[in-house]
């Protein structure tokens, strides 16, 4: 019985380590992270740069919040920046 126990405890740990090691793969130092064409575009229209996937990615702009940002997209138009998707 105990056997069956440390079998199940072992698997368990293996299991969300598992799962933990794609999180730990993909954080960065800022000075290690990227930059992508559009990254000075961003930076001069106010953006709030946060680090994804290895670069620097624009989350926000100026006091602008998500819900007026959203509408904006839908009545008018808006840009994403898909340099960081890129494969080589």
């Amino acid at each position: 019985m105990s056997v069956l126990v440390a079998a199940r405890t072992l698997l368990r740990s293996t299991r969300h380590a598992r799962c933990r090691a794609p999180a730990r793969s993909m954080a960065h130092k800022a000075d290690e992270l990227k930059k992508t064409a559009l990254y000075d575009f961003h930076v001069q229209n106010g953006a709030k740069m946060v680090p994804f996937a290895g670069y620097h990615m624009p989350l926000s702009y100026g006091d602008v919040g998500a819900i007026a940002s959203h509408k904006h997209v839908r009545q008018s138009v808006g840009l994403f920046d898909v340099g960081h998707m890129v494969q080589s």
